[in-house]
C-alpha cells in the first residue's frame, strides 16, 4: 500500500507578506486622570512646566538601551545615550516636553572605523512639530519624522541663529542641527515606517518633501538593530497629537504606551482616544518592567512644588503637583 508524505507546513517567512520586519511603535503621553492631554493646542500645565517630566520625556526618546540579546524590542537596562534636562515646551498633544540636554556615548580608541551612530525616531503631526520652539527643533539627538501633507512652515528650518548671553556684545551664534536629525516628511505613519526602512541609504537632509528611497538595500544586525549602509535606527516614538495618537493605535505595530499620568486635573480640549484602564486589550507593566525598559530606575512617584496663579480659584495657594510614569503594553 503507497505512503503518502503530508506536506511540510508553512514557515514562518512563507506566512510573512512583508518581507522586512518592521520596527514597533512606543506612543508616549502626558495626560490628566481624565486622560486630557492638551489645550489650545498647548500642555494644559503649560503656564506651570513640569520639569522633571520635561527632563523624563527627553531622557527616554533620546536613551539608546541596548540589548543582551538578539531581541531588538527587548527591556533589559542598557546605557543612555544621552540624558536631556528639560528645556522649552511642546504641543498640548505630545503630552510632554521636549528636553535640550545633550548626551554623550563612550566610543574605543583602538576600534579599527567609528561605529555607525544610533538614533531613536519620533514621529510627530505637523501641528505639534511647529507648536515645538524654533530653536529647540528638530528635537535634537532624534530622527524627527513629521506627518504632513503639505511643506512645513519657513521657520522650521532646521538651522537658528540662538543669542549668546553676554554683558558686552550682542554677539549670536548660529546653531546647526546635525541633518541625520531631520525633519522627514511623510504622508502616514505607514510611509514613516516605509522611510524608516531606507534610513542611511542616502545622505539625509533636512527636506519638505518625503525621502524618496523606499527601495534601498537594507538588512538587520546580529542584534536586531536595523542597519542600513552604515547607519542605524534604535527605537521608534509617536509623540502626537491626539489624531497621530489614534492613527497609530490602530496599527499592529503599537504594542506600547509609556503615560505620565498627573494626578491633578487640568482644563483640557483634547482627550487621548483610550481609556487603557478601561480597555482589556491593554496591560499595565510592573514599575521593575518600566525600569529595565527605559533603562533607568524609575520611582514611584514624582513632585513639584508649584505657585499657583491667582485666578485658579481652587485655594491652593501653593500646592504641590504629583505625578506617576506607567508603563502599558498588549
Amino acid at each position: 500500500m503507497p505512503t503518502t508524505t503530508p506536506p511540510p507546513p508553512p514557515t514562518a517567512a512563507a506566512e510573512k507578506t512583508n518581507p522586512m520586519p518592521t520596527h514597533s511603535l512606543t506612543l508616549i503621553v502626558a495626560t490628566t486622570p481624565s486622560w486630557g492631554i492638551g489645550l489650545a493646542n498647548k500642555l494644559p500645565w503649560q503656564r506651570r512646566p513640569l520639569k522633571a517630566e520635561m527632563a523624563y520625556f527627553a531622557r527616554i526618546t533620546k536613551r539608546i538601551v541596548q540589548s543582551s540579546t538578539s531581541t531588538f524590542d527587548h527591556s533589559a537596562p542598557g546605557s543612555g545615550s544621552g540624558s536631556g534636562s528639560g528645556s522649552g515646551s511642546t504641543s498640548a498633544a505630545t503630552g510632554s516636553a521636549l528636553g535640550s540636554g545633550s548626551g554623550s556615548a563612550s566610543t574605543s580608541t583602538s576600534a579599527p572605523a567609528i561605529a555607525p551612530r544610533v538614533l531613536n525616531a519620533v514621529i510627530m503631526g505637523r501641528k505639534t512639530y511647529e507648536s515645538i520652539p524654533a530653536r529647540f527643533r528638530p528635537l535634537k539627538d532624534r530622527l524627527n519624522i513629521v506627518l504632513s501633507r503639505r511643506s512645513l512652515s519657513p521657520t522650521s528650518s532646521p538651522t537658528t541663529t540662538m543669542p549668546t548671553p553676554t554683558t558686552t556684545t550682542t554677539t549670536t551664534t548660529t546653531t546647526t542641527r546635525n541633518p541625520e536629525e531631520g525633519p522627514l516628511i511623510a504622508r502616514s505613519i505607514a510611509e514613516a515606517l516605509q522611510l524608516l526602512s531606507s534610513y542611511g541609504s542616502q545622505d539625509l537632509q533636512s527636506s519638505h518633501d518625503l525621502q524618496s528611497s523606499h527601495d534601498s538595500q537594507s538588512s538587520y544586525d546580529s542584534h536586531g538593530s536595523y542597519d542600513s549602509h552604515g547607519s542605524r535606527i534604535g527605537r521608534v516614538f509617536v509623540i502626537g497629537g491626539a489624531e497621530v495618537y489614534r492613527a497609530a493605535l490602530q496599527m499592529d505595530e503599537c504594542r506600547r504606551i509609556l503615560r505620565t499620568k498627573i494626578d491633578k486635573e487640568f482644563e483640557c480640549d483634547v482627550y487621548f482616544p483610550v481609556d487603557l484602564e478601561a480597555d482589556p486589550l491593554w496591560r499595565r507593566s510592573s514599575l521593575e518592567e518600566l525600569s529595565g525598559w527605559v533603562g533607568e530606575d524609575v520611582k514611584p512617584q514624582q513632585e513639584q512644588e508649584q505657585e499657583q496663579e491667582q485666578d485658579d480659584g481652587d485655594g491652593d495657594g501653593k500646592g504641590v503637583v504629583r505625578w506617576e510614569y506607567q508603563m502599558w503594553e498588549r
